[in-house]
């Protein structure tokens, strides 16, 4: 969403300061929301019209997941973001602020990085560092992909029947 809890403003400047002079880098944004118009206006102000896409609601996040390198999220507070596992079973290395229930699913340094919320250098630096390092996004991609089966329809439903067991002594 292009609202104020996600902070796409900022993700948008963390582009500019850190991919800004990177060929061929961009930024896809998923989503509709209040913010969009002071989004576009800031991608215009920093020249980035042609570098980052403002892809509105989409039906297929996965192929949009399929077709990135790494995925970002600048919240400044969370629950426990569905986005986050969405992009970790995709194989992407995740670059999030450390909020609500985000470091309980990214790992930081093993399956991304994770920020300060607020926190433009940081979080500039972390993308950076991941757009420019094939070798380590493809690591902490496969250590997400591996992660991501933690959290899965089968394994939540077979720990919630672990528990009724549990709590009824195997009675029916």
């Amino acid at each position: 969403r292009l609202d104020p809890q996600k902070n796409p403003v900022m993700l948008v400047e963390a582009f500019a300061r850190a991919l800004g002079g990177v060929a061929g880098g961009r930024l896809l944004l998923v989503g509709q929301g209040s913010l969009r118009g002071e989004v576009a206006a800031r991608v215009k102000e920093l020249g980035l019209a042609e570098r980052v896409h403002l892809l509105g609601v989409r039906p297929d996040v996965a192929q949009v997941l399929a077709a990135s390198d790494l995925f970002v999220m600048a919240s400044d507070w969370e629950g426990t973001p569905l986005a986050v596992m969405e992009a970790m079973a995709a194989g992407l290395p995740v670059v999030a602020t450390a909020v609500g229930g985000v470091p309980e699913l990214v790992k930081d340094g093993e399956t991304g990085l994770l920020c300060p919320a607020g926190d433009l250098g940081t979080l500039a630096e972390a993308m950076g560092r991941l757009a420019g390092d094939g070798l380590l996004r493809r690591a902490m991609g496969l250590a997400g992909l591996t992660r991501s089966a933690e959290f899965s329809v089968d394994r939540m439903v077979a720990e919630y029947a672990a528990l009724f067991e549990r709590l009824t002594e195997g009675r029916r």
